[in-house]
C-alpha cells in the first residue's frame, strides 16, 4: 500500500510519550535506509510504501512500554490500496506489480544483475556435489 498520510498528533499528546518518529523524521539524518547482508538497503520504517505484511511505519519512544504500546494504537496511516503478490513466483511475472520502486530503474542490485523488476538477488550457497557425496555415503540419513 502507499502511505497518503501518517497522523502522529494523538499519539504525541498521550502522557509519557517522548517521541513518535516515521521514515520522514529520519530522513534529514540519511538514517531512513539501511544496508542489509544481502548488499542491498532495506527502509528503516515504511517510507511512501508499505512492501511487505507487517512493515514498521512508525516508532513509538515512551517512558515505558505500557504508555508505547498504547500511543502506536493511535497513530493513523492513510493507506493507498495496491495489488498485492502473495505468491514469491509471481512476483517475477511479466505482468507482476514492481514491489521496490526505489531500485526499478537498476540493472544491477544485492549482489548481481537483476532478471526482473522484483529480482533483489540469488543466493547460493553450498557444494552440492560435496553434500550429495556425503549423504550418499552416510550410514545413516534421515
Amino acid at each position: 500500500a502507499r502511505i497518503k498520510a501518517i497522523n502522529k498528533e494523538k499519539a504525541l499528546a498521550l502522557p509519557g510519550v517522548l517521541a513518535v518518529l516515521t521514515a520522514d523524521d529520519l530522513k534529514p539524518l540519511n538514517l531512513h535506509w539501511m544496508p542489509t547482508l544481502a548488499g542491498d538497503v532495506q527502509a528503516v520504517l515504511a517510507d511512501e510504501k508499505v512492501v511487505f505484511q507487517m512493515q514498521e511505519i512508525a516508532m513509538v519512544i515512551a517512558e515505558n512500554r505500557h504508555i508505547a504500546y498504547d500511543a502506536i494504537d493511535m497513530v493513523a496511516v492513510e493507506y493507498e490500496a495496491l495489488p498485492a503478490i502473495v505468491n514469491p513466483h509471481k512476483a517475477m511475472d511479466a505482468d507482476a506489480p514492481i514491489i521496490r520502486e526505489d531500485i526499478a530503474d537498476k540493472d544491477e542490485a544485492g549482489q548481481g544483475k537483476r532478471s526482473h523488476n522484483n529480482h533483489i538477488f540469488t543466493w547460493d550457497a553450498g557444494d552440492k556435489n560435496a553434500t550429495d557425496a556425503v549423504f550418499e555415503n552416510a550410514e545413516v540419513t534421515a
